[in-house]
């Protein structure tokens, strides 16, 4: 669990909203949402020219946690949880004891959510359950449709096994996703980090996912959260033209979709993030 803060109490700086950030599949807080560090091949991050320095920077208070199985999180074993409900009711709780416990005097800030993948997921699923907590969702490359092809033969295989082999070998590490050729550079800082998860995709998981874009299929339309969300025309990890399919789908009459061609997934991150990030931060400005 983190906070960004600044080393002062929420309560000192009189913050304008509360922005969680929840990371993607097999990644981590400091990976996705801290900066590498230039001046040496590791996997060190810094907080210097990142979102969270940035959110600082203009009145918002920033929190994170990684899921279970992830990062500094504690679980069953690398890479895995058993279900996506869980994934859910964890990071529900963390905001619920953040906002009311630790810190009492965010309870009545705008709360905003930051996800990218499985972040995005997430938070999309939050927002079903959740509508009323929140002023407003980030979803970055949001994990809502499988990438046409993206397990090749293996995929095609193993997909009509998926409840059984889930049932039987949960953690079973069964499929490798995939790498991102567009950005080799950031590829590589992710692999130098040992808080990633770098073995296959584990047969519940995966299960789960499915589980999930089959459900979401049919509650898109429920979804009535203002978002901004962004995605790029090369995406290998999710389709790009799911994403799309999903925007048109959701009932929010405040939402806005940013098609970022050429660009891969971790959005933020890659070349041009200096205007991903000042678009969405000026759009929870305008929701504060």
């Amino acid at each position: 669990m983190l906070d960004f803060l600044q080393g002062k109490d929420a309560s000192t700086i009189q913050p304008k909203a509360c922005v969680f950030l929840i990371h993607g599949l097999h990644s981590n807080t400091f990976c996705e949402y801290l900066e590498p560090d230039p001046s040496q091949n590791s996997a060190r991050r810094l907080y210097q020219n990142s979102i969270p320095q940035l959110l600082n920077g203009h009145g918002f208070v920033v929190f994170a946690h990684d899921h279970q199985g992830h990062g500094k999180s504690q679980g069953k074993c690398k890479g895995y949880f058993n279900s996506m409900d869980t994934l859910v009711a964890d990071t529900y709780q963390y905001m619920e004891w953040i906002t009311k416990e630790k810190y009492p005097v965010l309870k009545e800030k705008p709360l905003f959510l930051i996800g990218c993948s499985m972040g995005s997921l997430v938070s999309i699923l939050l927002g079903l359950k959740y509508e009323s907590l929140l002023r407003g969702a980030v979803l970055i490359s949001p994990a809502v449709s499988q990438a046409s092809n993206q397990f090749g033969v293996m995929g095609r295989i193993l997909r009509p096994l998926s409840g059984i082999v889930s049932t039987w070998y949960p953690t079973l590490p069964v499929l490798r996703l995939p790498k991102n050729e567009k950005f080799p550079e950031l590829q590589k800082s992710w692999d130098n980090d040992e808080l990633n998860y770098h073995g296959k995709l584990r047969a519940r998981v995966g299960e789960q996912f499915m589980k999930t874009y089959d459900e979401l299929s049919e509650k898109a339309t429920l979804f009535s959260v203002p978002f901004i969300m962004y995605y790029g025309s090369e995406d290998t990890l999710v389709d790009p033209k799911g994403m799309q399919s999903f925007f048109d789908k959701v009932a929010s009459s405040d939402k806005k979709v940013v098609l970022l061609e050429g660009r891969w997934h971790i959005l933020h991150h890659e070349p041009g993030k200096e205007s991903v990030r000042q678009q969405f931060l000026q759009w929870m400005e305008e929701r504060c």
